[in-house]
């Protein structure tokens, strides 16, 4: 088998296949972020628009039922652990507890984090906080060197068991960044455009939901995007945008 090296290709340069890549243990544990100080204050994308509601029971309750699924799986011996990071006052978006970095673990067993660059300058203070809760953990943090936007698990995603990442870019993380992140997680990543303002994360509209299958939303991807999420996966299950938005 050819080796797949460890750079950053755009969808008209794969010429493999995920069977290609090292094959990868799913992680067992689970890090959330508390709701404490949730609320909309400015506007970020287009479902936080001037005059937005958004009820703060519901969103808490919301939380509480997807931790308690979260601990159930626990109990089944699905999940090993369930951990949560204290939300900060003034962080009000820290509980999307996904954009702050990216964790991994490299060829010898060593457990890195990838920190973030937000976007928006109000969370950035956010990534700081997660940075210490790595380090108390003891893993190896590391800040890219490029300095462009970056936004973690929102916008980096892997392949099911396979050592292949996906990285989304059009409307937070750019492009330019996995040239660099493909060489500090030594791991290809497949850049995927992002076309749909509503779909600004690549997580609100690519779930892979094993080795050959994933569930999309096809209007958020270019068409050699959206090409090339059909090579790697046998089965595509696209979601109707009316009910995705």
């Amino acid at each position: 088998m050819t080796p797949i090296f460890a750079k950053a290709f755009q969808p008209l340069e794969v010429h493999f296949h995920p069977d290609d890549c090292d094959v990868r243990l799913e992680p067992t544990r689970v890090l959330l972020c508390s709701p404490d100080y949730y609320e909309i204050k400015d506007v970020k994308n287009p479902y936080m628009m001037a005059g937005s509601a958004m009820v703060k029971e519901k969103a808490v309750q919301q939380w509480n039922d997807l931790r308690n699924l979260y601990l159930a799986l626990k109990k089944e011996g699905v999940l090993q652990d369930v951990m949560s990071i204290d939300g900060i006052e003034g962080c009000e978006d820290m509980v999307f507890a996904a954009n702050q970095s990216f964790p991994w673990v490299m060829w010898n067993g060593e457990k890195i984090a990838v920190m973030s660059n937000m976007k928006h300058e109000s969370r950035q203070t956010e990534v700081l906080y997660f940075e210490d809760y790595y380090k108390d953990l003891k893993y190896t943090i590391i800040n890219p060197q490029s300095r462009g936007v970056f936004e973690g698990m929102g916008d980096l995603l892997p392949h099911p068991g396979r050592k292949l990442l996906y990285g989304g870019h059009g409307f937070r993380t750019e492009a330019s960044v996995y040239d660099e992140i493909c060489r500090i997680v030594d791991a290809p990543i497949i850049k995927l455009e992002l076309i749909n303002e509503h779909f600004y994360h690549l997580d609100t509209c690519f779930l892979p939901l094993n080795e050959s299958e994933v569930a999309i939303v096809a209007e958020a991807f270019s068409p050699e995007s959206l090409q090339l999420i059909k090579r790697m996966f046998e089965g595509v299950y696209e979601i109707p945008i009316h009910e995705a938005q």
